[in-house]
Order: C-alpha cells, then structure tokens, then sequence
C-alpha cells in the first residue's frame, strides 16, 4: 500500500511558508499572545533558542505584520514586541483557517505590506 496522498490546504501558502522556515515562529506568537509586550531576553530565555535565533525570528515576524516592536520609556528601556492584530487573529484562528485568512490579502499586497511592516487588519474571520 501507498503512502495517503493529501492535497494540504497550505500549499503554496506564503505566510505558512515563512513561518515554518522561521524557527520559534509560534512559540514566539503564543507567548506574546499569553503574555504581551515581551522583550527579546524574555523570549530567548523562556524558549530556549540562542539569542540571535530569537532576533531574526523577530525580524521575519515584524515584516510579516504580525509583530510590532516598541522602546519601553522607562528604565530599563528595552525594546518589546507585541502582536498586531493580524498577528492576534493568526494566534485565535484555528490552523486549517489559515489559508482563508491569507486568501483576502491579495497577492500584491503581501510585499508591500512586509516592506512597510504593515498588518492586516481588514482581514475577516
């Protein structure tokens, strides 16, 4: 018998693409999901990744629109991330409605909106 060949609803899916190419992805949305404004030394520490992995997971996920970061006014001054709302959505969808929410950004936008760091807050769920 063959292996079940199963046509996946993430096929060709750029965002669910980038987010499994960058390690921590998740964990790093459900713990700002949790927790909130968080700071890198925080998310390194609590999920274990090296510190520079954190970062460029970071850095994906802010030019993706589902993170923002932010400079605490107070000492200690650090810089903090938090979800936007897409991010939000992302996190309180279930996973095989993922490709629902990405089909109502339309294809040109998904560049321009990572270049600007833009969320999608016209998406519906």
């Amino acid at each position: 018998m063959g292996a079940i060949k199963v046509d996946s609803p993430w096929k060709d899916s750029p965002v669910i693409d980038a987010l499994t190419k960058a390690t921590g992805s998740l964990e790093i949305l459900v713990r700002l999901y949790k927790n909130g404004a968080t700071g890198k030394t925080e998310l390194s520490r609590d999920l274990q990744p090296c510190y520079e992995t954190v970062a460029k997971t970071l850095e994906k996920l802010q030019k993706m629109g589902l993170i923002v970061a932010s400079n605490e006014t107070k000492f200690p001054f650090r810089q903090v991330y938090m979800l936007t709302e897409s991010g939000r959505m992302l996190v309180e969808t279930p996973l095989l409605k993922w490709p629902e929410i990405e089909r109502q950004i339309s294809p040109d936008e998904i560049p321009g909106r990572i270049a600007e760091g833009k969320g999608t807050e016209h998406i519906r769920v």
